[in-house]
């Protein structure tokens, strides 16, 4: 009879109990250590709220923040001279996806980024000695700066909060109103900017169509000179006329003519007269439809008349474009100036709430702090114990 050996293998998981009664062994460990991290953690806490606040290593921190309101009609009339500068109607009529996803909010928060107001915010307040970011290194100063600015956009009610965080509750809400202000200065100025490049733009398209219009207004007088007429149709209906009275004469000329050699027997002086009347008259109707140079400034021929026509035409359409083009700019150019002239009468934001001096700290909570280190300290002490235990069970130590 075989027997078989059966390979039996270790369970493999983890026994709970056991983990435990090693925990308990090595209690006084864990507690000292446990207890000595929440000492040091509660002396560093108390050592950072007693000593000044531009020494201390955790300091206790107060956050300023001012509220403002965003003036959309007065934003639309700025984005209309950032996108396409005295094309206004251009930009009404033809709206970009861009311009239709413009964001308000993003354009102030960009604004109060700006390497201006923020050099300008460091000078005033010393950021760069404050904060301990490096004596002419304007880059490290702004991103100083940065770190303890905060902007926040809220789309739905259109409104933009911006904050200040510092040691001091007096001067986060200076530095918090000093942005307020150096905003709406910095808009005022881009507005002012753009509305006076629009205006010299259009003065300068105003000079250049006025001498397109008197080129064409020259030409047309020149073109009315040489024919004596004023339009195109007045030279048609003097042609037609001219022509009409000399073929009733011709017609009559003929009559008599006829009539007069009925009665006479002979060629007379008379009648040689009549004939070379008549053949003056044939010669002038010719000449008039065919051309000739002697007639050709007073009175042009029929081949050339539906070409003299068409020039006159082109004139006029020219001139009655270039007349509308100036009415237009004209307005445009009136419209700007007085936009220049009312540059921050209008508001572009409206401020809600103006930076207080807070009264409460924003931070740190050093309960938190201290609760969360201890935490801490008792899981790292565990982990140390099993860590021990384990090498001293393979004996490796």
């Amino acid at each position: 009879m075989n027997r078989t050996k059966r390979n039996s293998k270790p369970e493999e998981g983890i026994d709970l109990l056991h983990i435990a009664i090693v925990l308990l062994k090595h209690r006084k460990f864990i507690l000292i250590f446990t207890a000595s991290a929440a000492a040091l953690i509660l002396l560093f806490a108390f050592v950072t709220a007693v000593v000044p606040p531009q020494f201390s290593m955790l300091p206790d921190v107060y956050r300023a923040y001012a509220v403002i309101s965003i003036n959309q009609r007065a934003y639309s009339d700025v984005l209309s001279s950032i996108f396409s500068p005295g094309a206004s109607q251009e930009l009404t009529m033809d709206m970009t996806p861009t311009f239709l996803s413009f964001s308000y909010g993003e354009y102030i928060i960009r604004l109060i980024q700006t390497k201006s107001i923020l050099n300008k915010i460091g000078e005033e307040f010393d950021i760069a000695e404050r904060y301990g970011s490096g004596g002419e290194r304007t880059g490290r100063m702004r991103k100083a700066l940065l770190k303890h600015l905060y902007l926040d956009y809220d789309e739905k009610t259109m409104t933009v909060t911006i904050s200040f965080e510092d040691y001091d509750s007096v001067f986060s809400q200076k530095v918090t109103n000093r942005f307020v202000e150096l905003l709406d200065e910095r808009i005022l100025e881009l507005k002012e900017n753009r509305s006076t490049y629009q205006k010299d733009l259009l003065e300068k398209k105003l000079v250049e169509v006025k001498d397109q219009l008197g080129d064409l207004e020259d030409r047309m007088k020149q073109l009315q000179a040489k024919y004596g007429v004023l339009r195109s149709q007045e030279l048609s209906e003097e042609k037609l006329t001219v022509l009409a009275n000399l073929r009733s004469q011709l017609i009559l000329k003929e009559m008599e003519i006829r009539t007069y050699e009925n009665s006479a027997t002979i060629e007379d002086p008379t009648l040689r007269r009549l004939r070379a009347e008549r053949n003056n008259l044939q010669r002038l109707i010719n000449e008039l439809e065919k051309g000739s140079s002697r007639l050709q400034d007073q009175l042009p021929s029929q081949k050339l008349l539906p070409e003299i026509v068409l020039e006159f035409a082109h004139l006029e359409r020219d001139l009655k474009i270039q007349e509308k083009i100036y009415e237009i700019l004209l307005q445009e150019f009136q419209i700007t100036k007085i936009k220049l002239s009312l540059v921050g009468e209008e508001p572009l934001f409206q401020l809600l709430e103006d930076a207080d001096v807070p009264d409460t700290k924003y931070g740190p909570n050093r309960s938190l702090l201290c609760l969360s280190v201890t935490v801490v300290a008792f899981g790292i002490a565990c982990v140390l114990v099993l860590l021990y235990h384990s090498l001293k069970k393979k004996n490796i130590i």
